[in-house]
């Protein structure tokens, strides 16, 4: 079947060579031009994206808080950034795995700003989270409210600290204590 196809196509050769003989050479130019160009739009718009490094982890606030953050919680504890929710609670379980991975799903696409852990067992002592001014936006609004939730009822403290210019360390460390329930 496939050698009379081919047989069919190479024996109509002929014919198809004589009909663009009578074609305009403007007109095969042109047409060939646009298909070109078809292809390597299509090539350019089909291409998956390609990645480019962040120039820093942090934005410029981010790691000014960073840094104090670390000087606040003292040498017993590790400052973690940027760690998804979805590492620090998971949904309980239940019989209908469909709201389980959907509850999952809420969680594994968000992070928190910062974690702080205890050094000697890793265990979670707060998240913190730096608000800027996006955090006045409906949208952002609705989705610190869901984090709030979440991280109340798995009993983790989480900490909104208003972006600024400069921390203090002592008073960072006071608020990190106060919402872990330790004594700073």
């Amino acid at each position: 079947m496939l050698t009379g196809l081919c047989t069919s196509i190479v024996d109509k050769f002929p014919d198809v060579l004589s009909y663009l003989n009578q074609v305009p050479l403007p007109l095969l130019v042109g047409a060939g031009s646009a298909l070109i160009l078809l292809l390597v739009s299509l090539a350019v718009f089909l291409a998956p994206p390609r990645y480019a490094p962040q120039a820093s982890l942090f934005t410029p606030a981010e790691w000014v808080f960073f840094r104090a953050l670390e000087g606040a919680v003292g040498p017993g504890y590790w400052v973690f950034a940027k760690v998804r929710i979805a590492d620090l609670v998971t949904p309980t379980q239940t019989i209908n795995q469909r709201a389980w991975w959907r509850a999952f799903r809420q969680v594994s696409s968000k992070h928190v700003d910062f974690v702080i852990v205890e050094r000697r067992t890793g265990a979670i002592h707060a998240a913190v989270e730096l608000d800027d001014r996006s955090h006045a936006q409906r949208e952002r609004q609705a989705r610190d409210a869901f984090v709030d939730r979440v991280f109340a009822q798995a009993g983790i403290p989480l900490l909104r600290i208003p972006a600024g210019r400069g921390y203090d360390q002592r008073t960072l460390a006071a608020r990190v204590a106060a919402v872990a329930g330790r004594t700073a």
